[in-house]
């Protein structure tokens, strides 16, 4: 025993996945004792000191960081039970960190696929639950931080016009939201359909500002876009109720 706790020490990717699996105990735990001050306390405390260790990187990815710790508190536990939505946000929390202490190999694809599925976290309790003016607004800070440090991590957007591509994106995310809420197609495929929509945009619009926009890219985007749609519709479960 004493042997594999050493281990931790000098294999970083050990470590990776035993943080991993700190955090998802956490969220069991704070949905063990919803409403508990007590827990959301020490649960964010804890959860803080498993990040900044080490601190490096700590305010290029805080955004996301910060819509982890939000999760358990602003989305119920998904259908699947809050087992497998704990271990979910614990995979996330795996890929943010990892890429943050650049542990992982391939990091912008990893950031790009924890960037999406975060992303829907926000989307989903809007979806979840009645919408009103003051969450509204708070998902769109949301979204702005999370575009914010999405522009700045993978492309060299800066300044103003990082600002501008921000908000802009966090408006069109606000609005197909409204879409989405309207739509008779339950929680779960919206959920998904408001992702999707968001990261072929944001995968479009990456390669439109470095340079390397093409038809080709686009017919593909497009194609996914189409075919995942079409299944999503196809099994979502239709009705006013």
């Amino acid at each position: 025993m004493a042997a594999r706790f050493a281990s931790l020490r000098t294999k970083p990717t050990l470590r990776l996945a035993f943080k991993g699996l700190i955090f998802a105990l956490l969220v069991l735990f704070v949905y063990e004792y919803p409403g508990s001050i007590l827990a959301a306390v020490v649960f964010v405390a804890a959860a803080v000191i498993l990040y900044l260790k080490p601190r490096l990187n700590f305010f290029k990815f805080a955004a996301s960081f910060v819509v982890l710790i939000l999760a358990p508190f602003i989305l119920p536990p998904l259908f699947v039970g809050p087992v497998v939505t704990a271990a979910s946000l614990g995979a996330l929390f795996v890929l943010v960190t990892g890429v943050k202490n650049l542990i992982l190999l391939r990091r912008d694809k990893w950031y790009a696929i924890a960037h999406a599925v975060i992303l829907a976290i926000p989307g989903a309790a809007i979806l979840s639950a009645e919408p009103s003016f003051f969450a509204e607004v708070g998902v769109f800070i949301l979204f702005f931080l999370l575009f914010r440090e999405f522009y700045r991590v993978m492309s060299t957007l800066q300044g103003p016009r990082l600002a501008l591509v921000s908000a802009l994106q966090s408006f069109v995310a606000l609005q197909l939201l409204g879409v989405l809420y309207l739509l008779p197609i339950g929680f779960g495929a919206s959920t998904m359909l408001f992702a999707l929509a968001l990261t072929i945009f944001s995968d479009i619009f990456l390669h439109h500002i470095s340079g390397h926009l093409s038809r080709r890219l686009i017919l593909r985007d497009s194609t996914i876009f189409i075919f995942v749609v079409f299944v999503i519709l196809a099994s979502a479960n239709w009705g006013l109720a």
